[in-house]
């Protein structure tokens, strides 16, 4: 979009659009804003970070001091989607050079994240917005998500929770690339839907449509079925080979610099996840248990059924109602889909390929609940679409107060999603371990040079500062891959990647976020091993096992590894 058709639109954008937009932007990050800065921001923001959040910051704050993507600090690696990974390798830089605390480079993570929420959310209103027809006031349920209202009625009868804010903005700030996602595709929405389609206006799009892309990879697939869509215009082809283009020419320089430095044109994240060719049969296995006997599932299974189920079913119904109403239109001679509604289309098209993928090929522990930013994105569009012609239609003041009442009732239900569910992640203690424990890990060590296989998500990595072998496998370098198993075979106690760390030097284990049998102090090698049967598994055979740190509150157990014999073989 050229910034004249930008100032056009926001000129005529009559008051309730204004009021809309604004009343919707506020709602979405008013509430982290107040949270955040109203206290100790550096403790504070440890409450949002999701698990996955510190494989970036580690990742981030080695290529800081050592020049590589790197988890270990020694070798290349490309688990992470690539576009959110280089804008926190920046703050790193940063953080760096002025000798600050790591904790600002979540700080930075954070705060971006609250406001490219805020760039999401207004570039959605300014897309959607056409002509004289103002904004639906549903649009003010965005914060909440439209999905949202099937997931808590589900999650409190089935479970009596509400389970995890991932159909919601409120869930998008976690310091992972889902709110980077989210703002990529507001501007693909704002290129898409504005009137100019010039061949400038392409290129612009495409860029769009590559950050989208590269901000989450899986999200190609709605990506390039947009830019698939942009051929239909036969009056506008300049426009759409421009944004094919860019699309295309960044994914392929994605591809092609994966292959020469790093060895393997797809991440090692998405690879050791997946069960290509393979079937994932515990994923299909959970929708139909969810399906037959929900209440047998813990909370946390329902929910991840449900996580994968709702944008799936919403895709559905969107690409349904719009084809019958193409269907009509044909056949009593009427003009084709509206530019919305084919945008609205396409988004649910590239949305089925994401759940099938999953559904078929993820096994259930491998998904997050940030999979589907813009499949659960999508359900609130599709829905405030297509509501918005009879909310709209109404004059006069009965019109009015129909609107008014809906808005209303739209901002009050983000208010009680908010309320019902607070924005935070929830702090599994991260921010206390950061300040209170990882300082005595990094004094007992202070001279001694640990190397660990860390088997967690870079929480004792990134605040430790140990250099560390990522035991899940999600950021090895490609070395490592073979270790570190696949699908249902990946992870812990399936892989060799203890074995492998051994032969590296590394020479300690741990884990922080995963659950284990209590340990004391002073446990044997049998006490140990039984501990942690699902971490060692076969690993470590022929060797040692000895408590090496122990925590006050034995919340961080750190256990040397000691093969007399030399390392396991591999």
């Amino acid at each position: 979009m050229r910034l004249a058709d930008l100032r056009e639109r926001l000129g005529r954008a009559r008051n309730p659009d204004v009021l809309v937009t604004v009343l919707t932007a506020l709602l979405a990050v008013g509430p982290y804003a107040l949270d955040l800065f109203r206290r100790d921001v550096t403790r504070r923001v440890f409450a949002f970070a999701a698990s996955d959040t510190f494989y970036y910051l580690t990742v981030a704050r080695n290529a800081a001091g050592t020049g590589r993507l790197s988890f270990d600090g020694e070798r290349l690696t490309n688990g992470f989607h690539p576009l959110w990974q280089l804008l926190l390798c920046i703050p790193a830089f940063a953080v760096r050079l002025a000798k600050a605390d790591d904790a600002w480079i979540l700080v930075w993570a954070i705060a971006l994240g609250v406001v490219l929420v805020g760039l999401a959310t207004v570039s959605l209103a300014l897309a959607f917005r056409r002509g004289d027809e103002p904004l639906s006031p549903l649009f003010a349920a965005l914060p909440a998500g439209i999905a949202t209202a099937v997931q808590f009625p589900l999650m409190h009868h089935l479970y009596r929770t509400s389970g995890r804010l991932s159909m919601s903005l409120y869930g998008a700030v976690n310091g992972m690339e889902t709110s980077l996602v989210l703002a990529a595709y507001g501007l693909v929405a704002l290129g898409y839907l504005s009137p100019g389609r010039t061949r400038r206006d392409g290129l612009l799009l495409g860029g769009a449509l590559a950050a989208l892309a590269l901000a989450r990879l899986d999200h190609a697939a709605i990506a390039v079925t947009i830019a698939a869509s942009l051929f239909l215009d036969r009056d506008h082809r300049d426009f759409a080979r421009s944004a094919s283009l860019v699309l295309g020419a960044a994914l392929a320089l994605y591809v092609v610099q994966n292959r020469l430095l790093f060895g393997a044109a797809l991440p090692v994240s998405g690879t050791i996840k997946s069960t290509f060719p393979g079937l994932a049969t515990d994923t299909q296995g959970l929708v139909r248990t969810f399906f037959t006997t929900p209440k047998k599932l813990p909370p946390g299974q329902g929910h991840r059924a449900l996580a994968l189920l709702l944008p799936g079913a919403f895709a559905l119904g969107t690409i349904g109602v719009v084809a019958s109403g193409a269907l009509r239109r044909a056949h009593s001679g009427g003009p084709g889909p509206s530019r919305t509604s084919l945008f609205l289309a396409c988004t649910a098209v590239g949305t089925l390929g994401i759940v099938l993928y999953d559904f078929c090929f993820v096994p259930k522990m491998n998904q997050g609940h940030w999979y589907f930013p813009v499949p659960n994105l999508l359900a609130s569009l599709a829905v405030v679409e297509g509501t918005r012609g009879w909310l709209n239609r109404p004059k006069g003041t009965l019109g009015a107060t129909l609107r008014a009442l809906v808005l209303a009732g739209a901002a009050a239900s983000s208010l009680a999603v908010l309320v019902a569910s607070r924005p935070a992640e929830g702090d599994i203690g991260y921010g206390a371990f950061y300040f209170d424990e990882a300082p005595r890990v990094r004094a007992f060590y202070a001279g001694k040079a640990p190397k660990m296989v860390e088997f967690d998500d870079g929480i004792l990595s990134f605040t430790t500062r140990i250099p560390s072998l990522s035991g899940t496998g999600l950021t090895v370098d490609a070395a490592a891959v073979p270790f570190a198993g696949k699908g249902r075979n990946a992870g812990f106690g399936q892989s060799r990647l203890l074995d492998l760390g051994l032969s590296r030097g590394y020479d300690r284990f741990a884990t922080f976020a995963y659950a284990h049998e209590h340990v004391r102090a002073n446990a044997t090698d049998r006490e140990l091993r039984r501990a942690y049967p699902f971490l060692l598994g076969k690993n470590a055979a022929g060797c040692t096992l000895a408590v090496d740190y122990y925590s006050p509150r034995g919340t961080l157990v750190i256990v040397r590894v000691d093969c007399p014999h030399g390392t396991p073989r591999l």
